[in-house]
C-alpha cells in the first residue's frame, strides 16, 4: 500500500503555530518576572508601620541588638517624615488662609508707595520732603511685610479694616487724606521691626524669617522622649510569660549569700520531730512555774 505523502506546508504551519505557542509563554513569563509589589511609601503605611515598631519595642524585650538598633533607626526616619508631613501641611493651610490679606494688604503697600513717589517728586519744602521720604520708608515695609511674613504663624493686619461710623468721622477730620496715608502713622507689630532688619541685610535674612518655624524644637523634644531606650527597656518590669535565665538565679544565689551568712551548725544541736519539740516545751514552762513559786515564797508573811 502506498501511503500519500504530507506537503510541506503542513509542517509549515505546525512550525509556525508552535512558535507563536513559546513566544506567548515567554511573553508572558518576562511580564510576569518584572511584575513586583512596591513597597508602600504613602503617609498611611508610615504612620502604622511608626506605630508597629513603637509596639514592638515596648513589649518585645528579648530582641537581638542589631535588631533593636535597625528597628530604632527606621522609627527616627518615619518619625521624622511624619513631623515633616504635618509641618508642610500646617504651612499649606496657613497659606491657603492668609492669602488674599496679604495680597490685598501688599497691593494697597504698592500703591501709597507710587503716590508717596510722585508726590516726593513734586514737593519743594525740605520739611515736607523729609515727612514723605519717611512715610515712604515705611509704605515701602509695609509691602515687604505682606510678601516676607512668616508662612506659619497668624498673620497681624496692617490696615485693619474700620467700619462705616469710623471712615465717616475720619474722613470728616482728615478731608481728602485716605485711610492707607493714615495707616502709616499706626503702630507697627514687633515683628514689622524684625523684617526691617532682615530687609537690611539681604534676601536670604528674609527668607529666612519667611520659613521660620518657632515650634519645631518644641516637636522635635517630643518626638524623641516617646523613644524607649534600650537600657530602660532591659531595666524594665519583666514580662509575665518570662522566665528567669541562668545568669539571674546565679547572681540571686551570689546576693543571698552576701547578704545572709551560713551559720555552722553546732554539735549538741539534734534534730528533733514534733513530739520531742512538744515535750521540751512543756518541761520548760514547769521549771519556769516551780521557779516563780520559789521566788514568791522568800520573804513570806510566816518567816
Amino acid at each position: 500500500m502506498s501511503t500519500a505523502k504530507r506537503k510541506f506546508a503542513d509542517f509549515d504551519g505546525e512550525a509556525q503555530g508552535h512558535e507563536k505557542d513559546r513566544s506567548r509563554a515567554g511573553g508572558s513569563l518576562s511580564k510576569r518576572s518584572k511584575i513586583h509589589k512596591a513597597k508602600p511609601d504613602n503617609m498611611p503605611w508610615v504612620k502604622k508601620r511608626a506605630r508597629t515598631i513603637e509596639r514592638l519595642l515596648r513589649t518585645s524585650q528579648d530582641l537581638p541588638a542589631n535588631v533593636q538598633n535597625d528597628l530604632e533607626r527606621e522609627l527616627e526616619a518615619h518619625r521624622s517624615r511624619i513631623a515633616k508631613s504635618a509641618e508642610d501641611k500646617q504651612r499649606k493651610d496657613m497659606i491657603s488662609k492668609y492669602h488674599m490679606v496679604r495680597f490685598f494688604e501688599r497691593k494697597k503697600a504698592d500703591r501709597l508707595a507710587k503716590r508717596l513717589r510722585t508726590q516726593l517728586e513734586s514737593a519743594e519744602d525740605e520739611a515736607e520732603k523729609k515727612k514723605i521720604a519717611a512715610d515712604l520708608r515705611v509704605a515701602e515695609m509695609d509691602g515687604v511685610y505682606a510678601r516676607f511674613f512668616p508662612h506659619r504663624e497668624r498673620y497681624i493686619s496692617l490696615y485693619p479694616v474700620a467700619g462705616s461710623g469710623e471712615a465717616d468721622e475720619t474722613d470728616d477730620k482728615a478731608g481728602s487724606a485716605s485711610k492707607a496715608v493714615q495707616a502709616l502713622n499706626a503702630e507697627r507689630p514687633p515683628i514689622w521691626y524684625d523684617i526691617e532688619r532682615a530687609e537690611r541685610k539681604g534676601m536670604s535674612a528674609l527668607v529666612a524669617i519667611r520659613e521660620r518655624n518657632l515650634n519645631a524644637s518644641f516637636a522635635k523634644g517630643a518626638n524623641t522622649t516617646e523613644l524607649p531606650t534600650k537600657r530602660s527597656a532591659r531595666e524594665g518590669k519583666p514580662h509575665k510569660d518570662a522566665k528567669p535565665g541562668k545568669g539571674d538565679m546565679l547572681g540571686k544565689d551570689r546576693a543571698e549569700k552576701v547578704v545572709k551568712p551560713v551559720k555552722a551548725p553546732e554539735a549538741s544541736e539534734v534534730p528533733m520531730n514534733r513530739r520531742t519539740r512538744r515535750e521540751q516545751e512543756r518541761k520548760g514552762l514547769t521549771q519556769a512555774r516551780v521557779a516563780a513559786d520559789g521566788n514568791d515564797s522568800d520573804g513570806g508573811f510566816f518567816e
